[in-house]
């Protein structure tokens, strides 16, 4: 009796479901989760003095199967120094032109103060870990498909360079990879994904389940 063929496909049947167990599952409720990995990061920052005082931007995608508002955005990062700053973030989102961000952002906002910064406990490239959370004053409702949204430290008044932290690719709402601008260029490659988590609020920055709201109100007695 030849059993060689049965065992190859147990062997198979085995590897393929390790592989699927180890694979990061995103968290219910996010329109991205990308944890972060707790080992590097790199800079992000509109005056990095250790890139060589120029603007380092970077920008994640993630990919929306419905319309939504982009209401919070939180990520993973810090200082070189390991102390605390009165930081604040610009943020761009744009839409995807081909694998890139395109060349006109639908949403931009700049001196966007966390509404909460938390140190985890973790260190990350021997920096302290914060959780940072973001809320655009003016969330944009965004089509289903593909979008990017860029992320650079904007504060002033200290030298202390922003690091992101590096983070768990999303599989699901995600793409391995990111990208970079130096001094508002062009864009380019970052083999790197960045920690990041975009959670899900409302279909629509009103409130509404539809972007027209006429019915609504003309229906009322």
């Amino acid at each position: 009796m030849n059993t060689r063929g049965g065992w190859r496909c147990v062997l198979v049947a085995v590897v393929l479901a390790v592989a699927a167990a180890a694979a990061p599952t995103p968290a219910a409720g996010q329109w991205l989760d990308q944890q972060p990995n707790h080992l590097n990061g790199g800079f992000s920052d509109l005056t990095c003095g250790v890139c060589g005082n120029i603007s380092y931007e970077v920008a994640e995608s993630f990919t929306l199967e419905q319309v939504a508002a982009l209401e919070e955005i939180v990520i993973w990062g810090g200082h070189l120094a390991n102390v605390s700053f009165a930081d604040s973030f610009s943020i761009s989102v744009y839409p995807d032109a081909g694998g890139l961000p395109g060349s006109t952002p639908v949403y931009t906002e700049a001196g966007v103060v966390p509404v909460s910064a938390v140190p985890t406990g973790a260190v990350f490239g021997g920096t302290t870990e914060v959780e940072y959370t973001l809320r655009p004053a003016n969330p944009p409702d965004l089509a289903a498909g593909t979008w990017w949204v860029e992320l650079a430290n904007d504060s002033t008044g200290y030298s202390e360079d922003f690091i992101w932290e590096h983070g768990v690719t999303d599989s699901v709402h995600g793409a391995p990879g990111s990208m970079y601008s130096i001094d508002g260029g062009s864009w380019n490659a970052n083999g790197s994904d960045y920690s990041i988590q975009l959670p899900a609020g409302n279909l629509f920055a009103d409130g509404f389940e539809s972007g027209d709201t006429t019915a609504w109100s003309s229906s009322a007695p």
